[in-house]
């Protein structure tokens, strides 16, 4: 695995972080020894001077990586001031190209913790927020992409593909099993459900043509994936393919909890299209919802301008998470379809 080289790890006391941490050093032991700095952020101000709390923030990170140095170096820093902030000027700086964190649990209101939604947003490298119990490895890996067979975007499909080439590298190096899922919602049913008449076929008909043009695409970015892993000596590798009816934020997380996911890797850009899996309001309502670990990815190079909306207001309609089969028996062996039907 070769996926990172300079991995970061913000150290949060408020938060059972042992099984986090642990999850860095294995994963920058699987990066080829990646470096791997481990930093505490304290307040400004507080109780005592700031040499006393300097301190002893440095002697919790002291006592907090010491039993780890034995496997790979690690370097110790603390810093001084807003968290968010702080993280993005370190990885800025330094040149971080992975930050894990631990994922602080929602709030009494249901509200992603404001560090975390912060990170999310402004972060200019992935961050992996850890969740759930400690497990040697991730068995079950679930990666979410965003396509619109109607308008098609070079940075949509860059993005996507970066979101496959690390959930395989992920797979590979854990032997886990990989789901690839994409969510879609259709365009102009309530234009044609306000045509009276045969509006029911109509919208039937609808809805099966823009069903085929997504798992064509889900098809073609799947099978692309899969040769480009197999073409590097994995020839067994596979695919497990779903296409979802419904916003991303309401069918995604059951599908993590049926498929036991432990870590769902998704797109963060600021963006909108057809499916809104981009849009970082739905990237937080996941991390919210989700039940597993989650790797929030942006793409290489200049963020994107936001891509206009359609005039078409999406209306308030049934939505079924089961997972559905996308191609026939003798589809290539590299990307396996599921056995389910879609409602």
């Amino acid at each position: 695995m070769r996926l990172f080289q300079n991995i970061l790890y913000v150290s949060d006391s408020k938060t059972n972080q042992s099984h986090a941490l642990k999850q860095a050093v294995r994963l920058a032991a699987r990066n080829n020894q990646a470096a791997l700095t481990v930093m505490e952020i304290i307040p400004a101000s507080g109780k005592g001077s700031a040499t006393t709390r300097f301190a002893a923030a440095l002697s919790r990170l002291m006592a907090l990586v010491r039993p780890y140095t034995t496997h790979l170096p690690i370097r110790p820093a603390v810093v001084t001031g807003p968290t968010a902030p702080k993280i993005k000027e370190a990885v800025s700086s330094n040149g971080h190209d992975l930050v894990i964190k631990p994922a602080r649990p929602v709030g009494f209101m249901a509200r992603l913790h404001h560090t975390d939604r912060r990170l999310l947003r402004q972060c200019p490298c992935p961050v992996l927020f850890i969740k759930g119990i400690e497990k040697p490895r991730h068995k079950t890996i679930l990666a979410a992409v965003d396509l619109d067979p109607l308008r098609t975007s070079p940075a949509r499909e860059r993005l996507n593909q970066r979101i496959l080439e690390m959930a395989a590298e992920f797979a590979v190096s854990e032997a886990a099993n990989l789901h690839v899922v994409h969510c879609w919602e259709p365009f102009a049913e309530k234009a044609l459900l306000g045509r009276g008449g045969k509006a029911q076929d109509d919208l039937a008909s609808h809805h099966a043509k823009q069903r085929a043009r997504h798992r064509n695409e889900l098809h073609h970015l799947g099978n692309a994936a899969a040769d480009r892993v197999r073409a590097n000596g994995f020839s067994h590798f596979v695919l497990h393919p779903h296409l979802l009816k419904g916003p991303a934020a309401t069918v995604l997380p059951p599908l993590a909890t049926e498929l036991r996911a432990d870590l769902l890797i998704l797109g963060t850009v600021a963006q909108r299209g057809l499916s809104g899996l981009f849009t970082q309001s739905v990237a937080e309502a996941l991390l919210k919802k989700a039940g597993c670990s989650l790797l929030g990815v942006k793409p290489q190079g200049p963020s994107p301008r936001p891509e206009p909306q359609r005039v078409e207001t999406r209306p308030v309609h049934k939505v079924t998470t089961r997972i559905q089969p996308l191609f026939a028996p003798e589809t290539r062996s590299a990307f396996r379809p599921t056995a389910k039907d879609e409602a």
